[in-house]
């Protein structure tokens, strides 16, 4: 059995039967093909559970060997990320796309760094991420480099910071509601194009 970072839920590996040529993790699959990062639910059904082993704490992706070896990321079918949502895509060098629709957030209370030291980012779409369930949230991205980052539509609750020390050229974000303390835009490295509308400050009491 192994702990999924969910702190309640055991999920055991010999359960979910992995497809040739993929990786396990919690009851997905993943691999790297064509520069591509594909991860799916395991076993071929429409929905998985990523884990976090807490004795190596860090998603195999990121490892030395694989994360500069993938230009791209795809979710296939609806993958659920684990309470304690963390380091999610970290020092991958060679990373300009991320696609994350299918990755339901909705169970996480706490987000932080969902991507890290990633320096050659085009574009970026974050705005399916569900943060209306997250007590904690110590930055999306910290220390990226990219063309376009794309939020809209988040509501963040009680944020120690959004975006942090991160030289981006353009941030959209329609509908962006932030709720309690919310430090949004901390050290951004260079000047940067906001392009924020239908901003919802209504709840936010601290910014």
């Amino acid at each position: 059995w192994l702990w999924d970072g969910i702190g309640s839920l055991f999920v055991p590996r010999s359960a979910y039967a992995v497809t040739d040529g993929w990786n396990a993790i919690g009851s997905c699959e993943w691999r790297v093909a064509d520069n591509v990062l594909v991860i799916r639910p395991a076993d071929g059904v429409p929905e998985g559970t990523l884990f976090l082993d807490p004795h190596v704490y860090r998603y195999p992706w990121n490892a030395d060997d694989v994360k500069d070896t993938f230009e791209s990321v795809r979710i296939e079918g609806i993958v659920h990320a684990p309470r304690y949502f963390n380091d999610f895509l970290v020092g991958c060098s060679n990373l300009r796309h991320v696609d994350l629709n299918g990755l339901d957030t909705s169970g996480s209370t706490q987000i932080s760094d969902v991507l890290e030291r990633c320096y050659s980012l085009d574009y970026v779409d974050l705005s399916m991420l569900d943060c209306s369930g997250c007590d904690h949230l110590d930055s999306l991205v910290n220390n990226i480099v990219c063309d376009t980052l794309d939020i809209s539509g988040l509501t963040i609750r009680n944020a120690y910071q959004v975006i942090y020390y991160s030289d981006i050229a353009k941030i959209v974000g329609d509908g962006v509601k932030l709720v309690g303390t919310c430090k949004a835009f901390r050290q951004m490295n260079k000047p940067c194009e906001f392009v924020l509308t239908n901003l919802d400050l209504s709840e936010c009491t601290n910014l």
